[in-house]
């Protein structure tokens, strides 16, 4: 028998083996191709898989056929050896390396995503402008709602609970119906203003967490489900931790993300807090988590036990870690203390969780409860001091605990914990106590309260920290950002609206990555040009041209619109291009354009600004008839109003003859769904998504209780209406505006607005719902103008005026001539068919022939007869 057929059937299935290993082992970790569930415990250590037998067996049968072969062929003894244990060695080494267990993720095809976060999101008593404009940031893939929700409970003087439809409605307008997408992840984290406290005495009752995630709200099953499954696929798996719900979800638990190809373990919990609304306490749970050998508590020690399992497995598949919840230990404001629901055994919860979560190399926890703004330095510890439950000065500041100060924005990856405080969604009281020690842990900081109360200890006259002093600069309300690669994660905080300090040159910002230890060749340089045109509107090609200059190859360059969009030109590109669609319902929006370029180094970007113009909305009259109209003959009008990049919110059309101009409505909230109407069934609508409504001005004296109002909540955006029902009127000698003031409420909502609305912002009231036309931008108006009387024919200005939801206008003008009511012919009197005066002059000739024959007649009866006497003589 030959050597060689033997050999070679040997190493072919050797190879294919070999090649599927190499295959299944590229980079250093484990190829994920789809959704991956990770376990709460440790993940049990890989055995030695099917290829690794083969090779194992492979590697006996080659042996012994090779010193099998010794035997007759001594001459070649030294040869087989040689090739023999070459053979052994090789294969063994590729049994050993093919067995290790790996503990990092290598994700084909390359996997980045993006979401957006932010805590204290209320919208109640003055603060919906800042709550839209924050919420007008969020793009996809998904946001995190870091507790605190709506604000609109007691704390606005309403009742604790059944407001929560309401705000979740609020969401949907500003959020899922501006993306077009009813299904996008809006996620929660339970605030201590929404844990469904049933003590009269806590007076931030502001709805139950079971509610805001109810079917009729935003529930976890819109974005939960295989259904959906794609980019805005969250697969949420609670603790089972939670008996005094139903879901754990909002309460504690955890997903990977994307769910399909997984770089990131985002964990959710509760933090400090007791969450139930059982009038029993012993029926609601206190979320917490303290090693039984330290606070003695076995609940706590059930809820450590799975959490630091939760990590631990993520660890080991080289996940990117980001634990988000409520309440910091750690924060540099005047009010925010560590708080830890309690002491046990003489130990802080909350200070034990964060100590453990700083330790063990978790990558970015996020926070709210404070009002104010904050980004840590990179952390180890939280010192040795350990803080009494809610202590604002138990805190210490060590150094030591600090492995980079985060000045130059770089943290490498593994050596330590970013904290991110985001309060400032819609709130902005709150300030910083520059005095407190803890302050030193935090890289940059800001308060966006409008003026500072310097009264306060630790208070100077300026907004932010930054780089370990006080500075003074334009800050404001804002929401965070984060963007998470295999390798890198970039964060940069968004803002909204600027209140303090806002004419300041200079402008709080902040932004960060965490990443590989640089090597010794630099990333790449970027330069961007002003993009061309500079002002666009929507619907126009926007190009902007860049520059890469780096030593090594530029292996992808990214190109972040503002808008939500990210494109990836060419690694070697110099443009791109992009059409905005959105001005972010403002008449004019400028976006921040950021191209970032990748080389084996790390990353670099540079950025640019493009102002966006929204395009008016166009009328086009399509019929006015009759023309010209009669005094007193009623006019229809049919036209369009159509808007290239967004919908028409309203139309005013002003007849021009001094009578109130009529309103056409779009609702395009539904707040006034369903209708609890008697006879009309629990689902109909006073006012439903879609429905053109026909509203004019009413004398406010006129006005009661059950009318739908037209009105603007807010007099600093004039084009913002609601439609809502009067649940109460106050008179002028009871309003404090001296006119009639209003409360209202939508149909759908449980509790009335937080607003009371004066007649001054009442703009209609609404008459009745128009019969829909067969196209959406079709509308129609009826009128009759006044009696002309004895004047002659009028012309009148007819006036269309339509506003688009971004606050844009157009207007058009028609002249109607009306003419006035024709005059009617009285027809002549007759007398037996003939006009008077032919009748009377037939009488008076009639007459005096009568007479001429009466007295011709008369005067031959007095004539003699003279023949007979002259006869007799």
């Amino acid at each position: 028998m030959r050597t060689s057929p033997i050999l070679a059937g040997l190493l072919l299935p050797l190879a294919a083996a070999l090649i599927r290993s190499a295959q299944a082992h590229t980079g250093a970790g484990v190829d994920i191709v789809g959704p991956v569930a990770y376990q709460s415990q440790q993940s049990p250590s890989p055995g030695i898989p099917l290829s690794g037998i083969i090779f194992t067996l492979a590697l006996v049968l080659l042996g012994t056929h090779l010193f099998s072969k010794l035997r007759y062929r001594y001459p070649d003894y030294h040869g087989n050896l040689l090739i023999g244990t070459s053979l052994i060695i090789v294969l063994g080494l590729g049994v050993v390396a093919y067995a290790a267990p790996s503990h990092e993720v290598s994700v084909t095809p390359p996997v980045s995503f993006t979401f957006y976060f932010g805590g204290d999101t209320g919208y109640y008593s003055g603060l919906l402008t800042q709550a839209i404009a924050s919420n007008q940031l969020i793009q996809p893939d998904f946001f995190l709602d870091l507790g605190d929700i709506s604000y609109n409970g007691t704390t606005n003087g309403h009742p604790p609970t059944g407001n929560e439809v309401d705000w979740c409605n609020f969401i949907k307008d500003n959020v899922h119906n501006r993306l077009g997408n009813p299904n996008f992840p809006y996620m929660f984290v339970t605030g201590n203003h929404e844990d469904g406290s049933p003590d009269p005495a806590n007076l931030y009752r502001d709805g139950y967490i079971d509610a805001f995630i109810g079917n009729n709200c935003l529930p976890l099953s819109a974005f939960n489900s295989q259904s959906s499954a794609g980019s805005g696929f969250i697969n949420f798996i609670g603790s089972d931790l939670c008996p005094e719900s139903n879901s754990c979800y909002g309460k504690e638990g955890y997903f990977d993300y994307p769910a399909a190809n997984p770089i990131a373990r985002v964990i959710t919990i509760t933090v400090a807090d007791t969450v139930g609304n059982s009038t029993d306490p012993s029926s609601n749970v206190n979320f917490n988590y303290c090693p039984l050998s330290v606070c003695n508590n076995p609940g706590m020690d059930t809820h450590w036990n799975w959490l630091t399992g939760v990590i631990s497995a993520a660890k080991a598949s080289g996940l990117w870690l980001l634990v988000a919840f409520h309440k910091p230990c750690l924060s540099p404001d005047l009010n925010t203390g560590c708080e830890g629901n309690g002491d046990y055994n003489g130990h802080n919860p909350n200070y034990q969780l964060e100590t453990y979560l700083t330790s063990q190399g978790v990558d970015i926890l996020l926070n709210g409860h404070s009002h104010i703004y904050a980004r840590s330095k990179q952390l180890t510890c939280l010192g040795s001091t350990e803080p009494a439950s809610d202590s604002t000065v138990g805190i210490t500041y060590d150094p030591s605990c600090v492995a980079n100060n985060g000045s130059s924005g770089f943290y490498k990856r593994g050596a330590g914990t970013v904290e991110v405080i985001q309060g400032v969604f819609s709130q902005r009281n709150d300030q910083l106590n520059f005095s407190r020690p803890d302050i030193n842990y935090f890289a940059e900081a800001m308060s966006a309260r409008g003026t500072i109360d310097t009264s306060k200890p630790g208070t100077l006259n300026d907004c932010c920290w930054v780089n370990d002093a006080p500075v003074d600069m334009a800050s404001g309300n804002g929401v965070g950002m984060m963007t998470i690669n295999a390798t890198h994660a970039s964060y940069k905080w968004l803002p909204s609206i600027f209140s303090h300090n806002s004419g300041s040159s200079t402008r709080f910002s902040d932004s960060f990555v965490i990443g590989p230890q640089p090597s010794s060749v630099n990333p790449p340089t970027v330069t961007v040009d002003t993009p061309t045109p500079s002002i666009a509107s929507t619907g126009q090609t926007v190009t902007v041209n860049f520059s890469i200059d780096s030593a090594t190859t530029v292996s992808s360059i990214t190109v972040d619109w503002g808008d939500g969009t990210i494109t990836n030109p060419g690694p070697s590109s110099t443009s791109d291009t992009h059409v905005y669609t959105t001005t972010e319902y403002s008449q004019s929006h400028t976006y921040t354009v950021n191209v970032m370029a990748t080389n084996s180094a790390g990353q670099a970007y540079a950025t640019t600004t493009e102002t966006i113009q929204d395009m008016p909305p166009s009328l086009a009259i399509t019929s006015l008839l009759p023309r010209p109209a009669i005094s007193g003959q009623q006019v229809t009008l049919d036209f369009t109003a159509v808007d290239p990049d967004g919908i028409v919110a309203t139309t005013w059309v002003d007849w021009g003859d001094g009578s109130r101009p009529d309103l056409i409505f779009n609702m395009t909230s539904g707040s006034m769904c369903p209708r609890l109407i008697s006879g009309h069934g629990t689902n109909s609508c006073a006012i439903a998504p879609g429905d053109l409504i026909f509203a004019q001005s009413q004398d406010p004296s006129k006005i009661i209780n059950g009318s739908i109002l037209i009105f603007r909540p807010f007099l600093q955006t004039p084009d913002f209406l609601v439609v809502h029902r009067v649940v109460k009127i106050l008179s002028p000698a009871e309003s404090t505006n001296n006119e009639y003031t209003f409360s209202t409420k939508g149909d759908a909502n449980a509790v009335a607005d937080p607003w009371t609305i004066p007649a001054s912002r009442v703009v209609a009231v609404y008459q009745y719902t128009m019969t829909p036309l067969s196209r959406s931008s079709e509308r129609y108006d009826v009128h009759t103008f006044p009696l002309l009387g004895s004047a002659q024919s009028k012309s009148y200005t007819l006036r269309l005026n339509a506003t688009d939801d971004s606050g844009s206008h157009s207007s058009l003008t028609s002249t109607v001539i009306v003419n006035p009511e024709p005059s009617e012919t009285v027809p002549a009197p007759t007398i037996l068919g003939l006009t008077p005066t032919v009748f009377y002059a037939i009488i008076g000739s009639i007459i005096i022939a009568v007479v001429a024959a009466t007295v011709l007649a008369l005067r031959g009866r007095k004539r003699p007869v003279q023949a007979d006497i002259g006869s007799a003589s």
